[in-house]
């Protein structure tokens, strides 16, 4: 914003914003699918978009008013021992990020390598000792942060975690970048 200001002083007045509330406000105007984000102003305030109940009453969306469900088959994952399924972490929801050194919501820093406690407790590890993963396009050295996720899986904060990610690939069907992989976990920091 004051960048903006001082580029160009004759419109300063089109830019500037006292504080959150009014860039929302300010969005909200703008923007009539963000309506409702005016009205965000605690932490921990939230918006569903759609109302608080999407298909209210239990009516969908489509012809007849009925949901659509189908079964999938998840392909099985066979992991060698010392190999996991890493995922990235952005904060609180997908399309989110941190942007602090300290995660707020976790209290793990920025290079914190999130581990079940299952998997810790067999490979002999504690909070806070080095690590480095490595995949087929990279390594990333970290710290270990006991967490509460699923046994053969990791979490690393995103972007930090680039370095593990295969450029360029995405799901074919909706063709959704891959923010996951498979990584070798090696202890005490050795690469």
């Amino acid at each position: 914003m004051e960048a903006a200001e001082r580029a160009s002083p004759d419109r300063a007045s089109l830019v500037h914003f006292a504080d959150g509330a009014e860039i929302r406000a300010e969005i909200a105007r703008t923007v009539p699918l963000y309506a409702g984000i005016d009205g965000l102003r605690r932490k921990g305030d939230h918006l569903q978009w759609g109302g608080r109940v999407l298909c209210p009453d239990g009516v969908f969306p489509t012809e007849d008013g009925r949901a659509r469900f189908a079964a999938l088959e998840i392909p099985e994952s066979r992991l060698e021992p010392g190999w996991f399924l890493l995922s990235t972490r952005r904060g609180k929801q997908f399309n989110s990020m941190v942007h602090r050194d300290r995660d707020p919501l976790t209290g793990a820093m920025r290079d914190d390598v999130f581990i079940a406690r299952e998997d810790a407790s067999t490979l002999g590890l504690a909070d806070g000792d080095p690590v480095v993963l490595r995949s087929a396009v990279g390594e990333y050295a970290g710290k270990v942060k006991v967490a509460a996720i699923k046994p053969r899986n990791l979490q690393v904060h995103w972007p930090e975690g680039n370095v593990l990610l295969q450029r360029g690939a995405r799901d074919p069907i909706c063709g959704i970048p891959d923010y996951n992989a498979v990584v070798e976990l090696l202890a005490d920091g050795r690469r």
